[in-house]
């Protein structure tokens, strides 16, 4: 029996649902990562909470505090561009990464899973080299997967390549981040009422705002 016209059109608008149905789930660990990326973009602090990994009641102060401060990262980047137009990362390099991952970095992501240790590494596109040589960390607790925030490179366990920081560690790294959260806050709100001239200027103040030896004194 020869397929009428109309018989074909309805079996070619079925191909791209088909094809659709035949590709593999896409990984946890991608879906947990592209959830935080929304989230960060949104300032959905809520969300975020519910995205990152799960640690200790001493910590808890420590990755609040980051949580605000990759919002404000985002806040920034976005105002920057808002005033001074799209960022020339070849003369900016530091801008590069700044902030959230773009559409377009979010289009094409690979996995790249340790599952003796419980890493994932999710692989972005460089647009520089064209490999997916750019990466983010996920951490996997109770068959989970979470953005790592606020553990820290384990040198001492090749078994557990990431861990909680150390109880002399806190204090220190509280006093940075929340430094740090305050200075963003202040430099966003010299953004806002336009006190900068170029984004370079912008990305100077940051550099300026962080402490020598990435240690606070007071």
């Amino acid at each position: 029996m020869k397929l009428q016209p109309t018989m074909w059109i309805a079996v070619a608008s079925l191909l791209p649902s088909l094809c659709r149905a035949a590709d593999p789930p896409e990984h946890e660990a991608i879906r947990q990562y592209r959830a935080y990326v929304v989230a960060a973009r949104a300032g959905d602090v809520q969300a975020i909470q519910k995205l990152v990994v799960p640690v200790s009641k001493p910590v808890q102060p420590i990755q609040a505090v980051l949580i605000k401060i990759d919002i404000l990262h985002e806040r920034l980047y976005k105002q920057t561009v808002a005033q001074f137009g799209p960022i020339d990362f070849k003369k900016e390099e530091l801008w590069e990464g700044f902030g959230q991952p773009s559409d377009d970095d979010l289009k094409d992501l690979r996995i790249k899973v340790h599952e003796d240790v419980d890493i994932a590494q999710v692989l972005m596109k460089n647009p520089h080299t064209g490999n997916h040589d750019r990466s983010a960390l996920m951490v996997r607790r109770n068959n989970k997967w979470f953005v790592p925030s606020s553990l820290q490179l384990n040198e001492e366990d090749d078994k557990k390549p990431v861990r909680e920081p150390q109880p002399e560690e806190l204090q220190p790294m509280l006093k940075y981040s929340t430094h740090m959260s305050h200075e963003m806050e202040s430099i966003l709100d010299r953004l806002q009422k336009k006190q900068f001239k170029s984004s370079a200027e912008v990305m100077q103040a940051l550099i300026n705002a962080m402490p020598a030896g990435g240690e606070i004194d007071k």
